[in-house]
């Protein structure tokens, strides 16, 4: 099971409404150092302040990246780029240490052109910009920090009426990702 403590969490910052929150579900006046298991942390202040507090734990960079990706392959399908889904693709070969940093970077590179273009090109952001945005910040090292931008992105680059499915499944795998046992 993958945990962090609120001392953790209050280091990065979050609304002081939230945090508070979170200490008043947890019935604690204060940050501690206890072990809080991030099913936990779902289930009492939700989806988003849960993928939120896994930049309080970059032990876990592996993982949340490996999930980002996986957030981000949810939105391949509206990837119009070639080179958003390459940049998945190199990130997930990083990640098993068959791609080298100059690789991941190269591809980094040319994602995030795809992503800047693509905005620029419409003047609005529509599916393929969201998409190519998740691929992007999906594949940039440490991704504990990116990883509510990626699944944000995700999230948005669906049509309105496909966006819970793609919500649950973004739940029910950021659950299995978080029940693992800890390396």
């Amino acid at each position: 099971m993958l945990t962090t403590t609120l001392n953790h969490i209050r280091v990065n910052h979050p609304g002081h409404a939230s945090f508070a929150a979170l200490l008043q579900d947890l019935g604690k006046t204060q940050a501690d150092d206890e072990s809080l298991p991030y099913d936990e942390i779902l289930r009492l202040r939700g989806f988003e302040f849960a993928v939120w507090a896994c930049c309080a734990e970059p032990r876990y960079d592996a993982v949340w990246s490996a999930y980002a990706i996986r957030c981000a392959r949810r939105a391949q399908h509206l990837m119009k780029d070639p080179r958003s889904v390459a940049v998945l693709d190199v990130a997930e070969r990083h990640l098993r240490g068959e791609a080298t940093d100059a690789e991941l970077s190269d591809a980094i590179v040319a994602a995030s052109q795809v992503h800047a273009s693509t905005a620029m090109d419409l003047g609005r952001i529509d599916a393929a910009t969201h998409a190519a945005g998740a691929a992007t910040f999906a594949a940039l090292p440490k991704s504990g920090g990116n990883i509510a931008t990626v699944v944000r992105g995700a999230f948005l680059a669906h049509d309105t009426q496909d966006r819970e499915a793609v919500r649950k499944a973004q739940v029910e795998d950021f659950l299995c990702v978080v029940s693992m046992e800890a390396a």
